[in-house]
């Protein structure tokens, strides 16, 4: 990974305050093994796992949306979660198709 002086003052600060730096974060997983999907072991799987997660998330947001739930605390949660995925989703796309 480059270098970058925004991450190494980030560090700092977080190495001062007792929590796991940024360059950490950035390197592995903290949860490691139990944040992967043990079924999603190949790139078709992955593709199938983003397109579920992303359902899921773009359901639950159309949900809430048609309950008028947007000051629920969820929602922005969902909202964020919505927007990644289908960010990923894109770009993956878009790297299958080159």
């Amino acid at each position: 990974m480059k270098s970058d002086s925004e991450i190494a003052e980030l560090d700092e600060q977080l190495q001062a305050a007792v929590m796991l730096t940024l360059s950490e974060c950035l390197k592995s997983n903290p949860l490691g093994e139990y944040a992967v999907h043990k079924g999603v072991d190949n790139l078709e799987r992955f593709e199938e796992w983003l397109d579920m997660r992303f359902t899921e998330m773009m359901k639950m947001k159309s949900r809430m949306l048609l309950a008028k739930k947007e000051n629920d605390e969820l929602f922005e949660w969902v909202l964020a979660h919505a927007a990644v995925l289908g960010e990923i989703r894109n770009q993956f796309n878009a790297c299958k198709s080159n």
